[in-house]
């Protein structure tokens, strides 16, 4: 009889495969089928039956809490239809995984893979403040405010031929202006016109399979650095 450590560090190795395969998948082919997910969600299935009965009762306690939200959610177009089924398996499969003493709840994985995917705005910032330094004119038929501008260097960039990403420009009787209304994960088309501005539509999986990486050995980042300064 296997342990309840053994049986845990092979559910968090079934769930890095599955967030590393459907992150490489969705980014390659920014789609992700549902039949994907139907192996992974067996493999939960099956640990809910040969594992601890007190972790079984947490993992489908965590399902109640957390699946309603996320489907909340999916249907407003914060997540995607993958990172939706993602996480909703993943709090199945691997409830609470951790190897540290550190603050984790049911949200980790979601809290940890928005403070990551905010890292977007970090590299867009550097990225237009290098193109600015080589005397790039990247606001070139913009009649804007400086801060729109300054939001449009946090959000997006100037890209010749957009590939995977989302337009962050639109025009107004004849006037170039940013829009930085939010986009649908699901319903909004990906920009095909040459030279605009657009935000990179990077799959949010891929900040999902960070968030986990980082729950198992760091907890919640967020909350952890809040205790930590109380």
């Amino acid at each position: 009889m296997y342990s309840s450590i053994e049986i845990e560090i092979v559910r968090i190795l079934v769930a890095l495969v599955m967030l590393v395969l459907a992150s490489t998948l969705d980014l390659w082919k920014r789609e992700i089928h549902d039949i994907f997910w139907i192996p992974f969600g067996i493999a939960a299935v099956v640990f809910v039956f040969i594992d601890d009965p007190l972790n079984n009762l947490v993992a489908v306690g965590i399902s109640l809490i957390v699946v309603p939200i996320l489907f909340a959610m999916w249907r407003i177009g914060f997540l995607g239809g993958a990172d939706f089924i993602g996480i909703a398996v993943l709090q199945t499969l691997v409830p609470f995984s951790i190897f540290s003493d550190n603050i984790v709840t049911p949200f980790t994985v979601l809290s940890n893979a928005a403070l990551f995917s905010s890292s977007i705005f970090v590299v867009n910032l550097a990225r237009n403040l290098i193109a600015l330094s080589r005397n790039h004119n990247i606001f070139d038929g913009f009649n804007e405010t400086k801060s729109r501008k300054i939001l449009a260097m946090l959000f997006g960039h100037r890209a010749k031929n957009p590939k995977f990403s989302f337009s962050i420009e639109d025009e107004h009787m004849g006037a170039k202006m940013f829009s930085f209304s939010l986009h649908h994960a699901e319903k909004t088309e990906y920009c095909t016109k040459k030279d605009t501005w657009v935000s990179t539509g990077i799959p949010f999986i891929v900040f999902i399979t960070i968030g986990f990486i980082a729950q198992i050995f760091l907890g919640d980042i967020i909350l952890n650095s809040f205790g930590s300064w109380i």
